[in-house]
């Protein structure tokens, strides 16, 4: 995915959905969520370039 669709992505999809870590912690339920899902999102590094993965929670 060229690295511009990716910032777009993140800033149109993921941004508005993301799921604060202290939030995730306490238990989310999706359905209160805006549009019913949100991501949870963690950065795994690697020894090339950092990798962020995202779980979607609907």
């Amino acid at each position: 995915m060229p690295l511009q669709t990716c910032y777009a992505f993140w800033k149109e999809e993921v941004q508005p959905h993301l799921i604060e870590p202290a939030v995730a912690e306490q238990g989310v339920n999706p359905g209160e969520l805006p549009g019913g899902y949100g991501y949870l999102a963690s950065l795994w590094q690697t020894n090339t370039v950092p990798v962020v993965l995202l779980q979607k929670l609907h």
